[in-house]
This record gives structure tokens, C-alpha cells and sequence, in this order.
């Protein structure tokens, strides 16, 4: 009988430590969340104020004139990404040189935020610019920031055209995707994409796109050609150790805004 009873009290112990574990974990997934959202939406806001802007004047001079004001707002504002194929439509942040991850988990006002905002590689420079730029940007639960690359992942998404907007500063630029690739930062065959940012010359820029070709889950267009400009946008992959999923793209179209 006592026996029965021991049991019968660990298990109500063991039930209770699980139904807590669950409130626990059920509790920081919601409050997560919620975090992305409010995110979310204070990347709404500035959205809406570029698209007032534009519609008001129906030129880029207006939209140069967002970004000069967001710019004034912080320092570290470089630039907007959009790509609608995968919902990507955010700020691009430049970190200060002493802190090449400021913005891993900051928001645009430089407050933590577990989602960050997406950041310029501390090797590129979209203002000279560089030959590459590579923008890094998290993935999360609520299909924010750049887990929307995963939606690329399909081959009828690669069937249809679709184009990659990056705005800086002074120029908006139109880039081409080539390649959607897998790969890992701690990848033994030792392609460091994310140490490119000017090309030592055409065998370097070849050896790169070789590179890029071999580890292609999917390809698009003509074969990049060494002049070519290019940008990556760069996330987690969960399925190995240190993944990567990037999307690397051929520059097709710069405009400034002064025309």
C-alpha cells in the first residue's frame, strides 16, 4: 500500500514539473511573439512613411528624402531591402566598426530586440560601394525578417521572374538572384562568403560564382560574369551545424535619385 502511494506521489510530482515546464516554455514562445510583432510593427511605421512620401511627390526625390531624415534619426540607417517574393521589406543598418553585430538584437532606435534588424557585413560598403555587399538578417517564428528566403525554396518560386530592390542612400539599385545556396560558416571546404567584398581580380570572381554554382540548390539566369556586382542576403539554416541560406544576386539596374 505504501508503495502504491510513493508511486502514486511521483507521478503527481513528475505531471506538475511537466505541466510547469510547459507554462514555462508556452509562456516565453507567447512573449516572443508578441516581441516580433511589436517589431514588426514599429517597421510598419516607417513603411508607411516612406509610402506617403512617395505617393505625395511621385518621384525618388522623395524617398531620398525619407532616407536622409532616417539617417539624421540614426547614423547607422544605410539603406531599405525589399524583395516581395519572400516578404522581405526592411531597414538596412551599417554597425559602427567596433561592433560588427550591434544590430543582431537592436531595432532601428537601437532598443534590444531579440529579432534585430538586418545589417550591413562589417566588409561592405554600400556607399563606395564594394564589388559584394552581403546583408545579414535573422529568421524568426513569426515569418519576419529574412525567413521569408525560405519560402525561395520551392522550384515554382524560381520558375517566375523576380527582382531584389535595394535602396541606399544615394542610389536604388536593382539586383538579379542567381543563386539560392545551403552552406555552413563552419563549411570544410572553406567557402567564406562572408569575408568578399572586392574581388582581387576575373580568377577570383570566377572561383567565387564556381563556388556559388556547386552548392546551388537553385540557379536562375545567365552565369554571373566577372564585372558583375553582387549581393547576398545571408540567415540561419537549421538543418546542419552553423548553416547558412543565401541568396546571392547580380546587380541589373542602379538609378540615383537626383536622375
Amino acid at each position: 500500500m505504501t508503495m502504491k502511494k510513493g508511486k502514486k506521489t511521483a507521478l503527481i510530482i513528475i505531471l506538475v514539473i511537466a505541466a510547469a515546464t510547459a507554462c514555462y516554455f508556452g509562456i516565453k514562445v507567447a512573449g516572443y511573439l508578441l516581441e516580433q510583432n511589436a517589431a514588426e510593427k514599429d517597421v510598419q511605421e516607417i513603411r508607411a512613411r516612406l509610402e506617403i512620401a512617395v505617393k505625395e511627390r511621385e518621384d525618388l526625390s522623395a524617398l531620398a528624402e525619407q532616407y536622409r531624415m532616417l539617417n539624421e534619426e540614426n547614423k547607422d540607417f544605410a539603406g531599405w531591402i525589399r524583395l516581395p517574393a519572400a516578404q522581405i521589406d526592411y531597414p538596412v543598418m551599417k554597425p559602427p566598426e567596433s561592433d560588427p553585430e550591434y544590430y543582431l538584437r537592436r531595432n532601428f532606435e537601437r532598443e534590444w530586440s531579440s529579432t534585430g534588424t538586418p545589417f550591413f557585413s562589417n566588409v561592405s560598403d554600400p556607399v563606395k560601394p564594394t564589388e559584394a555587399l552581403i546583408i545579414y538578417g535573422h529568421r524568426n517564428q513569426a515569418g519576419n525578417m529574412f525567413e521569408g528566403l525560405y519560402g525561395l525554396l520551392k522550384e515554382e518560386v524560381w520558375e517566375e521572374p523576380f527582382t531584389v530592390n535595394l535602396d541606399t542612400l544615394t542610389h536604388r539599385l536593382w539586383y538579379r538572384p542567381a543563386f539560392l545556396i545551403k552552406t555552413q560558416v563552419t563549411d570544410s571546404a572553406g567557402f567564406a562568403y562572408w569575408n568578399i567584398s572586392d574581388f582581387a581580380g576575373k580568377g577570383d570572381f570566377n572561383i567565387f560564382i564556381d563556388e556559388c554554382r556547386q552548392r546551388a540548390s537553385f540557379s536562375k539566369g545567365a552565369m554571373p560574369v566577372y564585372g558583375d556586382e553582387i549581393l547576398i542576403l545571408s540567415t540561419c539554416e537549421y538543418s546542419k551545424k552553423e548553416g547558412r541560406l543565401l541568396l546571392v544576386c547580380t546587380l541589373a539596374d542602379r538609378q540615383s535619385y537626383e536622375g
